[in-house]
């Protein structure tokens, strides 16, 4: 109930996708200070097992420029593990990438497992590459889980 409800206030925050204007045009890059923030409810992808797993997420990360992001995401899974990891990244063209190391979970043994997190700006999909995984039943092996979420982009304010 608690993560319901920490859900609905990121969700109501992030209802409105927009793009900073120096966006607009595909392929071009932002060359100011900016704000990223992105949420899927439902990236969908299979454990290694065959089961479907269902990943919640939300991405906030800032830079003086589009290539120098840093910030977090919290990611929550259907089976009940949690992480957290700060993420460094880029905006190139439409696609923001973030990246980082799970640095706490309630399961710890995805603690120390790469993430990865590719979003397009023009259509909210969104690719969640997460693994090789650090340990537990899956250890050394990745999932890979795809959906679309909310993207917004925007100056940073100083």
């Amino acid at each position: 109930m608690r993560r319901r409800s920490l859900l609905l206030v990121l969700a109501s925050a992030l209802i409105a996708v927009t793009t900073a204007a120096s966006l607009a045009t595909a392929g071009q890059s932002v060359t100011s200070a900016i704000a990223v923030k992105l949420q899927a409810d439902a990236l969908t992808g299979l454990r290694p097992n065959g089961t479907t797993v269902v990943y919640e997420l939300k991405a906030t990360a800032d830079g003086d420029d589009a290539s120098s992001l840093a910030g977090a995401v919290q990611q929550f899974g259907s089976g009940g593990a949690n992480s957290f990891w700060p993420a460094t990244g880029s905006v190139e063209g439409n696609i923001v990438t973030l990246a980082g190391v799970v640095a706490g979970a309630n399961a710890t043994f995805l603690i120390g497992s790469p993430v990865r997190l590719e979003a397009d700006i023009s259509t909210g999909a969104m690719t969640l590459t997460f693994g090789p995984l650090a340990g537990g039943p899956f250890v050394g092996q990745t999932i890979v889980a795809q959906g679309v979420g909310t993207i917004q982009v925007r100056p940073n304010d100083p």
